[in-house]
């Protein structure tokens, strides 16, 4: 990218933060304050769309959002060539890798994050580490950001935005479906010839229950991880199968799980991935009734991972439930990045003992049942409410929860 190619795209972000702050100060930021003494409408108007102005103008247009104008080709070089690492290292879903390449890219953009463009980069490239380490997800808030930046910036960044942005409308899916849908969409996903963007592909498949497009995928990149032993990777490709044929053909699912056993057994994986094992098959187990064999897996999941997916948790408290056990669940870290309703139905077992029945039922009743769209965390409270019927005799409460779940069904 050449001087002229990003004073073109810096126009276009002082646009993008100019509308962004308007939301929140529409005096201060609408265009005839907002280019006061520094340029006129008409020029803010054509710098916005991209259009080349006059050099002084940058500085001082840039000064409004405390940041600097200037342009380090050594630097954009140096992280341009850094991000070939950083993908090879994502589709081998290499912790460390991922952390020690993110690590240099950020102390090459240090001394310049608060220059405009470097100061996104750094953002991008902290989000997409801490997303790996920490298993942390964007918010709303900048997932819309991103997805303007993703118009703006060079197409090498594109991927890296994608993640982040998909991997969030995942996380809320069992919220809003239909944004998670329109994400995969929007972005073309089925298209791409990236195994790690068709690893998300695959995903929406499995949350979506579309199992009879998951097939084909897989196969796919049974054959690329295959022939790059990438065996961390085929470990997600054996979990998804396990998946598919718990649903359409249970007789098959045993040969995925021999298959991922000999790779937990021969192959240098995570104890983070060996956890993610330990989840599939303890989320099928419950889907299947099985609940003593479904919590035995729970249990491992927990001894192999630090971090855990308050749905996995949820589903592990429900075994504990339902086998007349005591409620003993882990902590969930930053549990504000879950949909409201999730962390309700995360406090609700949490609080099992403390919590009266009237408080658990008004808790389903108010908090979890208008909110919740999983037809199958459904059917959990759904269990719970007809437990706490025998306490409160409230009949009508579930008559009316096993209509909305009907409506689900």
């Amino acid at each position: 990218m050449n001087i002229k190619e990003r004073k073109r795209l810096i126009g276009l972000l002082i646009g993008v933060y100019r509308e962004e702050l308007f939301s929140f100060d529409s005096e201060k930021f609408n265009k005839s304050n907002f280019c006061m003494n520094v340029c006129c409408v008409n020029t803010l108007k054509k710098l916005e769309q991209g259009y080349i102005c006059r050099n002084s103008i940058y500085p001082e247009i840039l000064q409004k959002f405390n940041l600097k104008f200037g342009f380090f080709k050594k630097v954009d070089d140096a992280v341009e060539l850094s991000l070939t690492s950083l993908y090879e290292a994502i589709e081998f879903y290499d912790i460390d890798a991922i952390m020690t390449i993110s690590y240099k890219i950020l102390r090459l953009l240090n001394r310049l994050k608060n220059y405009v463009y470097y100061s996104e980069i750094h953002e991008l490239i902290t989000d997409v580490k801490n997303h790996y380490l920490k298993n942390e997800f964007i918010t709303e808030h900048k997932a819309k950001h991103y997805e303007k930046m993703l118009e703006i910036f060079p197409s090498v960044y594109s991927d890296l935005y994608k993640i982040l942005i998909i991997e969030r409308a995942a996380l809320y899916a069992t919220e809003n479906c239909e944004a998670y849908t329109n994400s995969i969409k929007k972005y073309n996903l089925i298209k791409s010839d990236k195994p790690y963007m068709k690893l998300l592909i695959v995903k929406y498949f499995s949350i979506t229950n579309k199992f009879d497009c998951m097939n084909e995928v897989l196969s796919d990149l049974e054959q690329t991880f295959l022939h790059a032993k990438n065996y961390i990777r085929l470990v997600d490709v054996y979990n998804y199968y396990i998946i598919l044929y718990t649903y359409i053909n249970k007789s098959k699912r045993l040969d995925y799980i021999e298959k991922m056993e000999g790779i937990l057994e021969n192959a240098l994986v995570s104890d983070y991935k060996i956890g993610e094992t330990y989840s599939t098959l303890a989320n099928i187990y419950h889907y299947e009734k099985e609940y003593q064999i479904s919590l035995r897996y729970f249990k491992l999941m927990v001894k192999h991972q630090k971090t855990f997916n308050l749905i996995d948790l949820l589903y592990m408290a429900n075994c504990q439930s339902r086998l007349e056990l005591n409620i003993n669940i882990p902590p969930v870290e930053n549990i504000e990045k879950y949909p409201v309703f999730a962390q309700h139905m995360y406090f609700f077992y949490a609080n099992y003992k403390a919590l009266s029945s009237i408080e658990k039922q008004d808790l389903i009743m108010e908090k979890i049942l208008p909110f919740n769209k999983d037809k199958d965390l459904a059917i959990v409270f759904q269990f719970e409410l007809r437990k706490l019927i025998n306490e409160t005799n409230c009949y009508k409460k579930l008559y009316i929860y096993d209509k909305v779940l009907e409506e689900m069904i």
